[in-house]
């Protein structure tokens, strides 16, 4: 591999731990399409530039010439995100599993791409919030990323406009299924789970499952509601008509397969 792929493949990973591209450029004030230009093996940074680069993400100018080490990737990680305990789904090693929990569901059950997620509303029984999730494998790990629906937020927009709005996490495997953990956006105590059987016995593109939502107790609002996930088409044709449908919906417009299912009671 030439020096300009190995220092681009580098950059690559290195910002995959801090999250996204525009949010490395923006840092360190690097204007992206030249940012882009270092990823793609195009051209170098000035010697400026590359020292900005080694600081903000805690490695030294061997970036230039060698690929990154487990041991590299680790510490660059603790130094982006502030250490372990403050990590994203977008800031796992590529060749890590958290705690031990097994990342690799396979891609003949839930393959990558846009999907969605239908459950009841936390805060009444007759509505249904309907999420589009994108599920992507970043090296051993599948992560998942959406945005809560803009309706369920009656205040702030400042705090609730689309970063505000956004969750990641990652999806892992189950006995008998797959399950969902994601937080809003770092720094957050946020954290919801769910949790979808592994075989697709309501339809072709149904898993039935639930999801819950790590709060405390609050009057008249629930923690644990039924959800399904619905496989979407792998084409973005396929997809546009299902994108038109988040948001929140009356339970009545809901089609009705996936209706009667997130009215079964929880055991």
């Amino acid at each position: 591999m030439s020096i300009s792929l190995v220092f681009g493949n580098n950059l690559r990973i290195l910002s995959g731990l801090r999250g996204n591209v525009s949010a490395v450029a923006r840092d360190i004030d690097i204007n992206r399409v030249q940012y882009n230009r270092f990823l793609n093996g195009e051209s170098f940074p000035k010697p400026a530039v590359l020292k900005s680069l080694c600081e903000y993400f805690g490695v030294d100018a061997r970036i230039y010439v060698e690929p990154l080490s487990k041991e590299q990737i680790a510490k660059a990680m603790s130094h982006v995100s502030g250490g372990p305990l403050t990590q994203t789904a977008e800031e796992i090693p590529l060749d890590m599993n958290i705690g031990g929990l097994d990342c690799n569901v396979p891609q003949s059950q839930l393959p990558d791409g846009l999907h969605l997620i239908w459950r009841l509303a936390f805060s009444n029984n007759t509505d249904a919030v309907v999420l589009m999730l994108q599920v992507k494998t970043v090296g051993n790990v599948r992560t998942c990323k959406g945005y809560e629906v803009a309706p369920t937020f009656q205040s702030n927009t400042a705090i609730y406009g689309r970063n505000g709005r956004e969750f990641s996490g990652i999806v892992t495997r189950a006995s008998d299924g797959f399950s969902l953990m994601y937080s809003k956006r770092s720094p957050s105590f946020f954290l919801g789970t769910c949790f979808f059987e592994g075989t697709q016995n309501h339809g072709d593109d149904l898993f039935y499952g639930f999801a819950t939502l790590h709060r405390g107790e609050k009057p008249g609002m629930r923690r644990v509601s039924r959800a399904v996930f619905q496989l979407l088409p792998p084409t973005m044709a396929g997809v546009l008509p299902y994108a038109r449908k988040k948001g929140v919906l009356p339970l009545d417009v809901v089609p009705k397969r996936i209706a009667a299912l997130l009215q079964r009671d929880i055991r």
